[in-house]
């Protein structure tokens, strides 16, 4: 997957704007694009790589704060 005109957080602390290759569920900067490669036009949204978002709610009456086994497979369902 490509994801093109992102504005991408850089390891210097800045935003730069251009494209990111994900390869293997992996970013590959500077890869080369496939042939049908899926492309996804950013259109100046942020791109954060390896920000994880840990702000989560639950859903269908189930809530991940204490959510137990059958719980957690309540929200796989959903």
């Amino acid at each position: 997957m490509i994801i093109k005109n992102a504005r991408i957080y850089t390891p210097e602390h800045t935003f730069k704007t251009g494209d990111l290759t994900i390869r293997d569920g992996r970013i590959a900067f500077g890869a080369p694009p496939l042939e049908g490669e899926e492309v996804l036009d950013a259109n100046g949204a942020y791109a954060l790589p390896g920000l994880v978002d840990i702000h989560f709610h639950g859903a269908v009456g189930h809530d991940f704060c204490d959510a137990d086994e059958s719980r957690f497979a309540g929200h796989c369902r959903f």
